[in-house]
């Protein structure tokens, strides 16, 4: 037994060790993505250094599966990632603790197809031989093999393309893409000329469901609880802002102007967009439904069926150990209290 307590000391220690340049007062570095979400409209007026008092480094990352290689490299210390890339990371071995479900994808996704190139997914064979862009290792990547899956069409009857999502925009104008699954802002510029066969919402109803969340590395969230509790609450206060006003954010409001000027877009499409998204209250979050036991069971199968279709080698015996409610728990009483 004291053997056993003197090596989880020692394992605590190297932790620290490795967490070192983040809690020893350098800056935090934080990834998120382009798509609209409140969190981002916190990020831009400075609430998060406001509420833990230190400074982040806000890394802006083009996909899910960049901020996962980029959590791997110990180059960000939190980061905003979707269900199919923190399943496939978790798989690879890297590091992190889901602590924050940033939103419940529903309708915010999805598969779109170019007008004209004949695609029926009532028809599978119209989907032979396409060419289908999707981010590698992302929640795009999942969603993209869910949707082949429901549609009983094999991967290798099509072309999957892997493109960082603005790669998407650029090939999809030149032609050499005929679908893609996606989500705003791109998804708004493919049906310009496309077509939406699909939802993510209608692979939830498939028993398919996806999400993004807040991952921190472990060591760095081992060493700093105080940090990831304020993290957390600033979270939860900009969630509650869009849910007690969501009609006061208009393309003209303040909020939506800070989304746009962190992650681009129109604003026009910013409200429309946030409504396609559900953004769980701080009691949904600690529920059943997500960090309570949700969340993990989602992670496990999602790798499952990753696995099946050769995009991932490891599925862990247990998902649970890498979510946390802790943070979102302790961020309940500060709410309360104003």
């Amino acid at each position: 037994m004291r053997l056993r307590g003197l090596l989880r000391a020692m394992l605590a220690l190297s932790l620290l060790l490795v967490a070192g340049p983040s809690w020893a007062g350098a800056p935090i570095r934080a990834g998120y993505q382009s798509f609209c979400n409140p969190w981002k409209a916190a990020i831009a007026s400075g609430a998060f250094e406001a509420a833990t008092g230190r400074e982040i480094r806000f890394i802006r990352f083009e996909s899910d599966a960049e901020v996962m290689k980029a959590m791997a490299a110990g180059k960000i210390d939190v980061g905003e990632a979707g269900s199919g890339a923190i399943a496939a990371g978790l798989g690879r071995g890297v590091g992190v603790e889901l602590f924050w479900i940033v939103d419940d994808v529903a309708m915010a996704e999805a598969f779109v197809a170019r007008r004209g190139t004949f695609i029926d997914p009532a028809k599978p064979e119209t989907l032979k031989g396409k060419r289908i862009g999707v981010t590698r290792d992302s929640t795009s990547h999942f969603q993209t093999l869910a949707a082949l899956d429901l549609w009983k069409v094999a991967p290798g009857d099509v072309r999957l393309v892997d493109l960082q999502p603005q790669g998407m925009a650029a090939a999809w104008d030149k032609g050499e893409i005929d679908a893609a699954f996606v989500r705003d802002p791109v998804l708004g510029h493919l049906k310009r000329d496309g077509k939406v066969m699909l939802t993510s919402g209608d692979l939830a109803q498939e028993g398919r469901p996806s999400f993004d969340g807040m991952v921190g590395r472990t060591a760095f969230v081992a060493a700093n609880p105080s940090f990831m509790i304020r993290f957390a609450e600033t979270m939860a206060k900009a969630d509650t802002a869009y849910h007690d006003g969501k009609n006061a954010w208009t393309a003209a409001s303040e909020p939506v102007a800070r989304i746009v000027g962190l992650t681009g877009g129109e604003a026009e499409g910013v409200p429309i967009a946030l409504g396609l998204y559900h953004f769980p209250t701080l009691d949904e979050q600690v529920s059943q439904r997500w960090l309570g036991g949700g969340a993990a069971d989602i992670l496990r199968k999602t790798a499952l069926f990753l696995r099946r279709n050769g995009a991932v080698e490891r599925v862990l015996d247990d998902y649970a150990p890498y979510v946390t409610p802790r943070y979102a728990r302790a961020a309940v009483r500060p709410l309360a209290d104003g």
